[in-house]
């Protein structure tokens, strides 16, 4: 979803690699078994992107996706 909102100029390119981070970094903790760190890192991306949607670094329509996405990483 990140590489699409980059590639279709709904996420600004900087905003889409420090996502792209984020979420590795996410990744990580979770396949270590670090779900409550990883839930508060869960918190911390949805913020992010919701920021970056309000300053317009990111499309409403891409943030929402971003954030349907998010959550099914956790589930």
């Amino acid at each position: 979803a990140v590489l699409d909102g980059r590639a279709l100029g709904e996420i600004r390119a900087d905003c889409a690699q420090e996502l792209l981070d984020r979420i590795a970094d996410l990744q990580r903790r979770i396949d270590r078994g670090q779900t409550d760190n990883a839930l508060q890192r869960v918190d911390q991306i949805r913020d992010d992107i919701d920021d970056r949607a309000a300053e317009g670094d990111i499309t409403q329509a891409r943030a929402a996706m971003l954030r349907a996405e998010l959550a099914a990483i956790v589930v």
